[in-house]
């Protein structure tokens, strides 16, 4: 003789099946995220914005400083003796300035001062 199975016995069985159909279904739902990428890299920046900007950043500094190409050489001008008389002229000129504005701006710092300038500046 076949014995009924006891009610509780087949409202457990549809318990447990109900419990592993919602389990699965969780499963599915966090495989499927997982392989989307996009999705994460979207998620990700949302949740760390000043992270992936620091992360760019530092990348592209590295990026710049290793790939960099040197820039072709300039071919040399000959300047010649006009282009020399003018340089030669620059650097000895550079010092007579300097002592002519130092000069100038200790009077107009003096004049500021209320007290007269000393004698034979003014």
């Amino acid at each position: 003789m076949v014995q009924k199975p006891q009610a509780s016995a087949v409202v457990d069985l549809l318990r447990r099946s109900q419990l592993g159909r919602d389990r699965l279904s969780v499963d599915i739902s966090e495989y499927k995220h997982r392989i989307d990428i996009p999705s994460r890299l979207k998620d990700s920046l949302d949740r760390n914005p000043i992270g992936w900007i620091g992360g760019g950043l530092a990348v592209g500094l590295l990026a710049s400083m290793t790939l960099r190409r040197s820039a072709p050489a300039a071919p040399k001008r000959k300047s010649g003796l006009v282009g020399l008389a003018i340089t030669v002229a620059g650097t000895l000129a550079r010092p007579l300035l300097k002592t002519w504005l130092t000069g100038k701006l200790r009077s107009t710092l003096d004049s500021r001062d209320g007290s007269p300038p000393p004698f034979g500046q003014g």
